[in-house]
């Protein structure tokens, strides 16, 4: 799941035959990857994008587009991983869901 702004956060589907049973659930969310780098959500990549497809990149835009791809940290983010087993930071029991019908919403909050 990804936070991506788009209203869908963390939004899945799991059928019925394949999900948890009904019952009381404790959940730990994993967070195994903080950083994260979006083509589609960064304004540099996306004019570029839109010159590409309309084929006016200039040689200029080749040049700056290379730089800018070669300075991006793709190292990977793992070592960072974080947990969430409270829904918030100032909660003292574990967080605890009761499965009861077929929609599941969990929130996580970090602040």
């Amino acid at each position: 799941m990804t936070n991506t702004g788009t209203g869908e956060l963390g939004r899945f589907s799991i059928p019925a035959t394949q999900g948890p049973v009904k019952g009381k659930y404790k959940i730990e969310v994993r967070q195994e990857a903080t950083r994260w780098t979006s083509n589609s959500r960064d304004p540099f990549m996306i004019e570029m994008m839109a010159k590409s497809r309309s084929n006016t990149l200039t040689e200029a835009d080749r040049k700056n587009w290379g730089a800018f791809l070669r300075k991006r940290n793709l190292n990977p983010s793992i070592d960072n991983s974080k947990l969430y087993a409270k829904q918030r930071p100032g909660d003292v029991k574990d967080y605890i869901i009761d499965i009861v019908g077929s929609d599941i919403l969990i929130e996580v909050f970090s602040k």
